[in-house]
This record gives structure tokens, C-alpha cells and sequence, in this order.
């Protein structure tokens, strides 16, 4: 808080939080950090900045901040859980707020949701996979990228696409919800964890009840979450996930790794008969700015992909990636190299993100 602040009675802490809102939206942050014996930060494109007019907030204070946005619900979750997330609406604004516990106290991240779903176009596709994506009836697609990589954005642009273009009935289960969606062709059913549904488990096994044709699970977390989307595939239903992994290798595995060890080549068997792309991701610096752009890979599942998921030989996916034989395909290492020739990224965070620095090196000029 400003100096002095500390000393007030009977404090509007959701005024002095909205105040920082404002802030945060006027300067076009993604991120606005709160933690003990620091000032507010914000994150502008990719470097941390502190709100130098404030004051470093104590442990009381940042917990006040927290608590006058976090509804009830929520807060038994955390002193439950001691971490929660929520969704929280200022003016025209949606923010995400992940809240946890450290070793000063509560800390607290809110990410700003953009106003408008993008329209598919600008996301960053490397190619129009997207529209045999939003075409199909059934499968399983994941979307992988670490926290901040913009799973969420790529997630909304593809149910939105739907959404303009197909009579569908779409349920999505997210935590929380964050981009909102006006019905056009397709009815769409929003649940956010702990405000309308205990689990993700929960959520896909009644989704099973509603109708759907299209869902979307915001995260697999174990392996009864894994084996019930896995089932609303195998029933005729088309499936978003996200997983947190740099490329498509490792988001594979992480769902593989979910089940216990005499249960994995069941599980291998299950995604490689149900999976039809995954789509991972990572965003990256502007060469000529200070935007970020995608990177994706596309992993297209033909017959090779799905060969190599069932003998569980997913160091050999570099062969698919390499083959012409499928246009869809494009691995992090070439999508990098072809962005850096574009002129998108400077040839160092081609290097710097890449998944293998030597396969990497045979792409660039």
C-alpha cells in the first residue's frame, strides 16, 4: 500500500485492489504478483515490474488484498488445500487467481484474461490443421505447454471456431473459467471446479448424462480422470485436454505416467486408438518488439504415430516429424527455425528454446 496506508481503519481492500486492477490493464500486463514484504510486480511481456509507488506489503496486507476478491467457497478450499484457484470479474476484465502459501505467507498470481477470444487466424498455427481439427466428430486432442505458454488462448480460439461454425453441444470444465462464450450455432455449457463441480473426475462422467459432442477438460490430473475422457472418446465424442509438457513426447508420456506400471500399455493402447493430434506450445519473444509469438508443434496421430505410442517407442516420433509424408506435422525444432527465417524470433531464442540444440542446428540457416 502508499506510505501511511498501513495506519487506516476500516480499509476498503477491494477499492485498493481494484486500483491495482486498473493499473495492471492500463499498462497491458498479463500477470499482476502479490507477495509479503514486496510492493505489488506486474508482468509486462516477459520481465517482472514492481509498483514502485507502493510500499512493500506485509503478510496482513496481502492477505486482506487476496481475501476481498476470493469468495467463500474458494477460501474453505484453501484452508483446506492451503492453494486454490478462482475466477474474478472487475468491470469488463476477467482475471485468473491462482492463491497459495510460502514461507512469508499467502502470495497470490492473477492473470488477465483477454476481453475478446482471438479469432483462430492470429493464434499462430503453423499450418490449417486447425480446420480438420474443429471438423472432427470424435478424438482425443492435447494441447501441451508449460504455465504462461497460452494453452487457454489456443483452447478458445478452437471451441469458439466451433462454436461459429457447427450445431454442437459443448460442455467445458475448466479451473476456473476464464474466456466466456456467447452461444452462436452451438449451445455451451461452462462448470468451474469447486464452484460447479468437486473434480474433473466428476464433471466428464456426468458430462456423459448432458449431451455433449464436444468437451473440453481443462487439466488430467490422474489416471480415473485420464480413463473417463479416454471413454467419452471411445463413445463418439470429440475431447480438448491440456498437459503440461514442452512437446508432444513428453505430453504423451505425462498421461502414460499417470497410470500405475501394469496399467500403462492399456493406457498406451487407449491414446494411440483415440488420439488425433497434439498440439504443443511455447511463446517467445518478438524479434522486432515487445510481443511474444507461438511456437507450436503439430503431431499429427497417422499410422506411424499411433504404431510408435503402442510399442512405446516415442524417441522414434522424430522420424514422423521428419517425414514429408504428412503435412500436418511440424516438430518445435523446425517451427522455431522456420519463425526465426520469418523474422518472428532472433536466432539466439530459436536456440534457447529448442527441444534438441543439435537437430535444431541442422534447420537454420
Amino acid at each position: 500500500m502508499t506510505e501511511g496506508s498501513e495506519n487506516e481503519t476500516n480499509v476498503d481492500w477491494v477499492s485498493h485492489m481494484h486500483g491495482i486492477m486498473d493499473i495492471a490493464i492500463k499498462d497491458s500486463a498479463s500477470d499482476i504478483h502479490f507477495k509479503a514484504n514486496e510492493p505489488p510486480a506486474l508482468r509486462l511481456d516477459s520481465d517482472i515490474k514492481r509498483l514502485i509507488e507502493y510500499n512493500p506489503l506485509s503478510g496482513e496486507q496481502v492477505n486482506a488484498l487476496i481475501n476481498s476478491v476470493m469468495p467463500a467457497n474458494h477460501r474453505e478450499t484453501f484452508e483446506k488445500e492451503f492453494e486454490v484457484d478462482f475466477s474474478y470479474q472487475y468491470k469488463d476484465t476477467r482475471f485468473r487467481v491462482n492463491v497459495g502459501l510460502e514461507n512469508e505467507g499467502m502470495f497470490a498470481t492473477l492473470r488477465i484474461i483477454p476481453r475478446e477470444i482471438r479469432p483462430i487466424i492470429q493464434i499462430g498455427f503453423p499450418n490449417e490443421c486447425w480446420k480438420k481439427i474443429i471438423n472432427l466428430e470424435s478424438g482425443l486432442i492435447v494441447v501441451a505447454g508449460k504455465t504462461g505458454s497460452g494453452k487457454t488462448t489456443t483452447l478458445a480460439s478452437l471451441i469458439n471456431e466451433i462454436n461459429k461454425t457447427s450445431p454442437k453441444k459443448i460442455i467445458t470444465l475448466e479451473d476456473p473459467i476464464e474466456y466466456c462464450y456467447t452461444g452462436n450455432k452451438s449451445v455451451i455449457i461452462q462448470r468451474e471446479l469447486y464452484t460447479h463441480t468437486k473434480s474433473f473426475l466428476r464433471g466428464v462422467k456426468w458430462a456423459m448424462r448432458q449431451d455433449p459432442d464436444v468437451l473440453l477438460v481443462g487439466e488430467i490430473r490422474d489416471s480415473d480422470t485420464a480413463s473417463e475422457v479416454i471413454t467419452a472418446v471411445d463413445t463418439g465424442h470429440l475431447v480438448f485436454c491440456t498437459v503440461h509438457s514442452k512437446d508432444s513426447k513428453g505430453a504423451i508420456e505425462k498421461i502414460v505416467d499417470l497410470f500405475p506400471e501394469g496399467k500403462k500399455k492399456d493406457a498406451r493402447d487407449s491414446i494411440a486408438s483415440n488420439v488425433e493430434y497434439v498440439l504443443a506450445q511455447q511463446l517467445i519473444p518478438y524479434s522486432r518488439g515487445s510481443d511474444r509469438k507461438l511456437a507450436m508443434e503439430v503431431l499429427h496421430a497417422n499410422y506411424g504415430v499411433r504404431s510408435l505410442i503402442r510399442d512405446n517407442k516415442l524417441h522414434q516420433l522424430v522420424n514422423q516429424f521428419t517425414s514429408r509424408s504428412d503435412e500436418d506435422m511440424i516438430s518445435m525444432d523446425k517451427r522455431l527455425a522456420d519463425m526465426f527465417s520469418a523474422g518472428l524470433i532472433t536466432r539466439e531464442e530459436a536456440i534457447r528454446n529448442a527441444i534438441d540444440e543439435k537437430m535444431i542446428m541442422d534447420y537454420l540457416p
